[in-house]
């Protein structure tokens, strides 16, 4: 399934095959049942603030690299090893240090 905005561009998603809901965003309507756009959101703005503070620019040849990488790290950010990262660096600093 495939959840958009408006856009007219999107038009052709079911023609193509996809199950496509739409929010209607020029309506202020942000949310139509399980239909938003906040997820695809939050990802897009991991990703640009991510290549503006780390890369800060990227070639079309490496893109998808790029991408996959954000990807992963979006799909990730709420696991349980990602809270517990800084406690293991924190005891294995406590370790070497004794």
């Amino acid at each position: 399934m495939i959840l958009t905005d408006e856009a007219y561009f999107y038009d052709s998603l079911k023609n193509m095959g996809y199950e496509h809901k739409r929010v209607n965003h020029s309506a202020q309507v942000y949310v139509s049942g399980d239909a938003h756009t906040n997820t695809i959101e939050g990802f897009w703005s991991l990703t640009k603030n991510g290549i503006r503070g780390v890369y800060h620019n990227v070639s079309q040849k490496y893109l998808q690299h790029y991408l996959n990488e954000y990807a992963f790290r979006f799909n990730r950010r709420k696991s349980v090893a990602k809270r517990n990262m800084f406690e293991a660096a924190m005891n294995r600093i406590e370790k070497k240090a004794s």
